[in-house]
């Protein structure tokens, strides 16, 4: 499981409820397997064991919460990672969860201190600041937005969507050179979404550079 072998892992924790049903971590472990797996039926009914057997199990209302955002359901998800901190106050993680629900659901202040809170409990937490950086940048503090997007990487050197990110604000602020070198770092981590393209053609097309612009395009 840890190695990324959700079927071997499926398989240890199936073996695992089969001695004992009543243990609450192998539940949550195999919702956490067909959460991966997106399996949306399992992961309800492996979620519901657990909270059956320990209602107060901060880390099965957390799995819901992102359940539920994959499913667009911003409602319950916020609903779950609410009920996540009350049962665990220090859950950085369900901080995030909740963070993310706010921000899908346009409240920004909200989502930035929820945030800020999974950041103070969590410091070298990229993904974190990362979303921090969203929520800045979509609040228009695009200088905020740049030095949450930085701190992410400065924790983490590969995170692809943080490098296109910035490059977004730097093309915002007519920073095209150094907006281009991002882009293409996003793109040398392994990301390339056809926007990544385009904004660098954009970014060669505003200082003339008209055939690398072309270049881009095409791609």
């Amino acid at each position: 499981f840890i190695d990324n072998n959700l079927e071997m892992g499926k398989k240890i924790f199936t073996q695992l409820l089969k001695a004992d049903t009543v243990f609450t971590e192998t539940y949550y472990y195999l919702g956490r397997i067909y959460y991966e797996l997106n399996k949306p039926d399992s992961i309800l009914y492996f979620c519901n064991k657990a909270i059956a057997q320990n209602p107060l199990y901060a880390s099965v209302y957390n799995l819901l919460a992102l359940h539920y955002f994959r499913l667009h359901d911003i409602t319950n998800m916020i609903k779950n990672a609410k009920k996540a901190l009350q049962i665990d106050t220090l859950y950085a993680n369900a901080y995030n969860t909740l963070g993310i629900g706010y921000l899908q659901s346009d409240s920004l202040y909200i989502a930035k201190s929820a945030f800020q809170k999974a950041i103070k409990l969590y410091p070298d937490y990229p993904l974190v600041y990362n979303n921090l950086g969203i929520t800045f940048e979509r609040m228009g503090e695009n200088n905020d937005a740049l030095d949450a997007y930085y701190q992410a990487l400065k924790i983490d050197s590969g995170f692809s969507e943080t490098y296109a990110n910035v490059g977004n604000i730097l093309m915002k602020k007519s920073n095209y050179k150094e907006a281009i070198i991002m882009l293409t770092r996003a793109m040398e981590q392994g990301s390339d979404h056809w926007i990544l393209h385009y904004n660098i053609g954009a970014s060669y097309y505003f200082l003339n550079l008209f055939e690398n612009s072309i270049e881009s395009f095409e791609k």
